[in-house]
């Protein structure tokens, strides 16, 4: 099986001229603050994807580059949606890399998982989804050493969320997620939430002074904080169902019993709702 963090470099090293551009927004990002150092004793383990889920603008001029479809198709890539503008691509290779554009949503909600072009990028396609502008105002730039195609080391500059802004979003979203039978995506969100919680505290005060910084930033920071700690409330209440899709993951990665498992992921999951009460001073 391909290694998911060459899957990643080589995503990245497709992607190098557009990154100023770009943000990485899903399950890449607790993992590559865990590799360039944000906490330097992040001391847990994280789980790694095959797919990039990437952030893009409506608008993104080329400026003289070549477009973005077509560098993805001169490094292997090729559209697996439904065109004529793509936003999902995937590598040839077998078990290869795969990227999804993401953009925030415009004009009425029933606009939600619709494609949309961006404009600037011939082919190019991105799915509408709410709120991703409350990540787009909590990037971090992140410094990465990645192996180009001849293996050389390169250094290149990652925008990504913030850790809180991160497990926020995880929060307000994972009770909504959609899925085909077998995905897990609620239960896979809220293992984010345990593995970058489970980093130790260093990691876990990082998230408090993000999620704060979320908080004083802006009413609808605020007000995003106070739906995902909703969320995440009735979750320990009510929704046993994710906890338990979480547990299965974490004891398949990790090789522990169930109840263990399931225990790890209550209790973290109780530690971030104690930070989010905390950042809105309840």
């Amino acid at each position: 099986m391909t290694d998911p963090r060459q899957q990643l470099d080589t995503v990245l090293w497709a992607l190098r001229d557009y990154l100023d551009e770009l943000v990485v927004i899903g399950g890449w990002v607790p993992a590559l603050h865990q590799i360039s150092g944000t906490v330097p004793t992040w001391r847990s383990a994280v789980s790694r994807t095959t797919e990039l889920d990437v952030l893009v603008q409506p608008a993104l001029p080329g400026f003289g580059r070549p477009s973005i479809s077509d560098v993805l198709r001169q490094h292997g890539f090729e559209p697996v949606d439904s065109g004529p503008s793509f936003s999902i691509w995937q590598s040839k290779e077998r078990e290869g890399a795969a990227v999804e554009f993401l953009t925030p949503l415009r004009g009425p909600y029933r606009n939600v998982g619709r494609v949309a072009a961006v404009r600037g990028q011939k082919q190019l396609g991105a799915i509408q989804l709410r709120d991703l502008e409350k990540l787009q105002n909590s990037v971090v730039r992140l410094r990465l050493a990645i192996h180009g195609p001849a293996n050389e080391l390169v250094q290149v500059d990652v925008n990504v969320p913030s850790l809180g802004a991160f497990l926020v979003s995880r929060g307000a979203i994972f009770q909504q997620r959609p899925a085909a039978a077998g995905e897990r995506k609620a239960g896979k969100d809220l293992l984010y939430v345990h593995d970058v919680l489970s980093g130790g505290s260093d990691v876990a005060a990082q998230v408090q002074r993000d999620v704060r910084t979320l908080v004083g930033e802006s009413r609808a920071g605020r007000d995003y904080v106070a739906y995902a700690s909703n969320h995440v409330t009735l979750a320990l209440r009510n929704n046993q169902s994710a906890i338990d899709e979480a547990a299965l993951m974490l004891r398949e990665r990790e090789g522990i019993s169930v109840d263990e498992a399931r225990a790890a992921i209550r209790g973290f999951l109780t530690d971030f709702e104690e930070v989010l009460r905390e950042a809105l001073g309840e």
